[in-house]
């Protein structure tokens, strides 16, 4: 995934657990709704950048339609 899209929403240090998430998420092992829900965990601060980001790479996401994924122990079914 092209990182140059979120460059701007990126400022400073982040913690190491937000860092796994967004590489998750760029390497589209979550979803948006799940990269929403968990990257700020370590801090609520975050969810700015979390949010700039999501809209940045998934402009259409709508929160309405996100269900429990691979994260919170959800492995969507195929077919």
């Amino acid at each position: 995934m092209d990182t140059s899209l979120i460059s701007s929403c990126m400022s400073g240090e982040y913690h190491w657990y937000s860092r796994q998430i967004l590489e998750l998420y760029l390497d589209q092992v979550i979803n948006t709704g799940d990269f929403l829900r968990w990257f700020h965990m370590p801090n609520s601060s975050y969810i700015p950048t979390s949010e700039c980001i999501a809209n940045s790479l998934d402009p259409d996401y709508d929160y309405r339609l996100w269900r429990p994924g691979p994260l919170d122990g959800f492995i969507a079914e195929s077919g």
